[in-house]
């Protein structure tokens, strides 16, 4: 007991001698200690180019921290914004772009804020350009795609919202295990697949083509898009499809929620509906726990639901 109390007394003076190192140097900047000596962050005051004038068609990301943005623009280019010293490093092979972070802020003793105002990662596209492939993995950050083609995704994040804006994809898979993901403005996806544990989807204005959606804790919503087949499934949330135009055959199990759809259009699409613990309506009607309508025609929604209400309107 008396060797843990001069051991948490010994950390406490050094924390306080380093802070006062920190002030008496650089102000309030934040202060860290990297290999035993103390050390004051600068941020780059503005974006610092780390690539230019070059050319691929895959993107791989492996990093741990910085918020990832790809967009469009006239040229070629990656850019980086947040604390010197910490830009990941930037090569070229066989026409990928390969993108790794040399070292982590996790791997540090921080005296004060280290992480205020956050890294950033810009990847910029020409207009004319579609993309073959986007594999990122990371661990700690947020990541933007805006305007993208590509013919294949794949995305896996831990801790981070994942936004997804006028983007086209033949081929996505995406995880995410503890943040959001949104998808906007004239999305379309094509055989893709959303996996999240811990977050919201939301899709807005676009479209999806055997789309596979899964959500353990939290909830799905289709806002103005349409999908053709695809299946959805939650643990515990709820689903809305608000303003939903679907073809083929589109599906929906839930185990601890409310699934709701009201249609863009409702001619030509066949119903089934059934729940466990909850009640089922059909354009405003109570229809009891089990209904099936026009199930010979090509367009059917299917709502399956454990403990929870269906409705379709």
């Amino acid at each position: 007991m008396k060797k843990t109390i001069i051991a948490g007394f010994f950390i406490l003076m050094i924390g306080i001698l380093f802070t006062g190192y920190g002030y008496m140097k650089k102000g309030a900047n934040p202060l860290y200690i990297d290999d035993w000596k103390p050390k004051v962050l600068t941020k780059v005051a503005s974006k610092q180019v780390l690539s230019k004038n070059v050319s691929f068609k895959k993107i791989n990301i492996k990093d741990t921290t910085d918020d990832i943005v790809i967009t469009r623009g006239s040229h070629y280019q990656v850019s980086y914004q947040g604390i010197k010293g910490f830009q990941p490093s930037v090569s070229l092979s066989n026409g990928s772009l390969n993108i790794r972070q040399k070292k982590s802020l996790n791997n540090l003793i921080s005296i004060s804020n280290i992480n205020e105002g956050g890294q950033k990662v810009i990847i910029t596209i020409p207009k004319t350009v579609t993309l073959q492939d986007i594999s990122a993995n990371v661990t700690e950050g947020d990541m933007d795609i805006q305007n993208i083609k590509t013919q294949k995704i794949e995305v896996k994040s831990i801790d981070g919202d994942i936004s997804i804006i006028n983007m086209t994809a033949d081929s996505l898979k995406i995880y995410n295990e503890n943040g959001d993901i949104e998808i906007g403005a004239q999305s379309k996806i094509t055989e893709g697949s959303f996996s999240l544990v811990n977050g919201d989807l939301t899709a807005h204005e676009s479209s999806f083509s055997n789309a596979n959606m899964t959500n353990s804790y939290g909830d799905i919503e289709l806002l103005n898009s349409t999908v053709n087949g695809g299946q959805v499934k939650l643990t515990e949330g709820d689903f809305e499809g608000k303003k939903l135009g679907v073809t083929g055959k589109f599906s929906v199990t839930n185990r601890d929620g409310d699934n709701t759809i009201s249609l863009s259009n409702s001619s030509n699409i066949g119903y089934l509906m059934s729940t466990s613990d909850g009640d089922n309506t059909l354009f405003g009607k109570d229809v009891g726990s089990q209904v099936t309508e026009k199930t010979n025609l090509v367009n059917q929604i299917e709502l399956t639901n454990e403990s929870g209400d269906n409705e379709i309107n």
